[in-house]
């Protein structure tokens, strides 16, 4: 078989060795360098530190390279494991971030679990599911939750979504609603400010919201859900109403980690919540992501290196 040899680019002629790394035409004598190194300044290289420093918000996205973060974050990523499950009976925090690509709606599932006696929450998981935040949405995200996880489960910390209620009702866990959903849903309706019109409503409702949430005892809570079934009567406001309304249904809810002082319940889902601020932040900082593979890994890769948040509970033991 005859062997086809690589030709001089400039005449097509044989090519000569001219030195280790040069070659040079034979018809006109011409000379080039083989394997040509890149011109300008080399590419630095990342450490792992660096990754760590841009998910901590401390390092400038246009101080580094791109495509190596990228490579960064696949590898952690890849090699990463998810830290395990704390011990001991558990209570969860859900909460969902509802991300836009284009006109395609995906709803990213986040869950915390943490020991009745520990003040850390422990970054689970996420799942990530297009269309919006539903009952499947959330039964799918704890569906990836192991038996004896679930079997330790005692309570639940929520938003108060319906998907999340079926879930704490139909597995007999302890729910409890967030107290910041309730007070800013209210203030939505009827702003606590000293210029708006229903100032003084907005902090009737709030002072005596505030009674039911943390007060003890029985007679005062008794006293100032009739005043907010009296006051709401005379609420003009259908959005004031219906808030009003849903807090004299489910106020039992709220008021969870009062009665069950054992399970260490905080009366918020703020560790959630901080969790999702910091993945806006990351958002914020990557100018968005192009994609939403490109989107859970690094979900993946903050919640990975975060591993667990705090969370502390309401009634804090003696």
């Amino acid at each position: 078989m005859n062997k086809i040899h690589e030709k001089s680019p400039c005449c097509s002629a044989p090519i000569r060795m001219f030195g280790e790394r040069r070659r040079q035409c034979s018809s006109c004598k011409k000379t080039w360098r083989v394997w040509q190194k890149k011109r300008g300044r080399k590419n630095k290289r990342l450490s792992i530190n660096q990754l760590f420093k841009y998910l901590d918000g401390k390092l400038n996205v246009s101080n580094t390279n791109n495509s190596n973060l990228r490579s960064l974050v696949r590898k952690f990523t890849s090699e990463t494991s998810w830290i395990s499950m704390p011990d001991g009976d558990l209570i969860v925090i859900a909460d969902a971030l509802i991300q836009y690509f284009g006109k395609q709606k995906y709803t990213i599932y986040f869950i915390l679990f943490r020991s009745v006696c520990d003040h850390k929450a422990y970054i689970f998981t996420p799942f990530m599911r297009k269309g919006c935040e539903t009952v499947v949405g959330w039964h799918e995200a704890f569906a990836q939750i192991p038996n004896d996880v679930i079997e330790r489960i005692k309570a639940l910390v929520c938003d108060g979504h319906g998907g999340l209620i079926y879930l704490a009702k139909n597995r007999d866990w302890k729910l409890q609603r967030c107290h910041f959903h309730l007070l800013a849903r209210i203030g939505h309706y009827a702003s606590f400010g000293r210029l708006n019109r229903t100032k003084n409503i907005g902090k009737r409702v709030k002072n005596l919201a505030n009674i039911v949430l943390y007060k003890n005892n029985s007679v005062a809570v008794s006293l100032a859900l009739a005043a907010l079934k009296e006051l709401m009567m005379k609420i003009t406001s259908r959005g004031l109403k219906a808030v009003i309304s849903g807090f004299l249904r489910h106020y039992e809810d709220f008021r969870t980690y009062l009665k069950f002082p054992k399970y260490n319940l905080p009366a918020t889902s703020n560790s959630a919540e901080h969790l999702v601020g910091l993945v806006r932040g990351l958002q914020y900082r990557a100018r968005g992501f192009r994609t939403p593979s490109s989107l859970f890994m690094w979900i993946t890769a903050i919640c990975k290196y975060k591993k667990h948040v705090t969370c502390r509970g309401k009634i804090q033991p003696n």
